[in-house]
């Protein structure tokens, strides 16, 4: 049961969302040397106070959350326009969502193939009086997601959903009991 829970898992994880960095900054925020693509990343990105979390829900009945403080964005304030920040991306590594169970995180990192995929990230938002889209990537798979969002002058919040198998993450079930194909994915950004 745990290894099929661990591919949907693995989904919201890595959907639990977004960032890059440069090279140093990934470094500093994940403990991880960056890898050749984040090492190209402009040096003005920097880890981001906030917070991702993906809720799994299970049939019949259940469900657990994946979450990480580890955030990497490019969020910055603004003053004087009709949104109070701008976002070019948000990006987490994928081995950074834990679930509180070691068990149960190794089968979702193992299920999200994060060895060729240790990255999850959003970029390319289009946002506008709350909501928005932004380009998923999980899996290594990129999907087009709707999303909302509320600023105030300090931090935005954000929740979307994503479909697992829209990013080939195969049904997780075991037993008779299975993930539900939607995760949803929430989170904060303080500027």
């Amino acid at each position: 049961m745990q290894n099929s829970l661990s591919k949907h898992f693995s989904f919201l994880l890595m959907i639990s969302l977004l960032s890059a960095s440069t090279a140093l900054c990934v470094e500093k925020a994940s403990g991880v040397k960056a890898s050749p693509s984040t090492q190209s990343i402009a040096a003005a990105e920097t880890a981001a106070i906030g917070k991702v979390e993906a809720a799994l829900k299970l049939s019949p009945a259940g469900g657990f959350v994946a979450s990480t403080e580890k955030v990497l964005s490019d969020i910055k304030k603004l003053v004087g326009k009709a949104e109070p920040f701008a976002l070019t991306y948000i990006k987490i590594k994928a081995d950074d969502l834990k679930t509180g169970i070691e068990l149960r995180d190794d089968h979702l990192h193992k299920h999200m193939k994060t060895d060729a995929n240790p990255w999850i990230d959003a970029k390319n938002f289009k946002l506008n009086g709350g909501t928005g889209t932004a380009d998923v990537t999980l899996n290594g798979v990129t999907q087009n997601v709707p999303l909302t969002y509320k600023a105030t002058p300090t931090n935005v919040t954000f929740s979307f959903a994503v479909v697992p198998t829209q990013f080939k993450i195969e049904e997780a079930k075991y037993l008779g009991i299975r993930v539900k194909d939607e995760v949803q994915v929430q989170g904060n950004l303080s500027y």
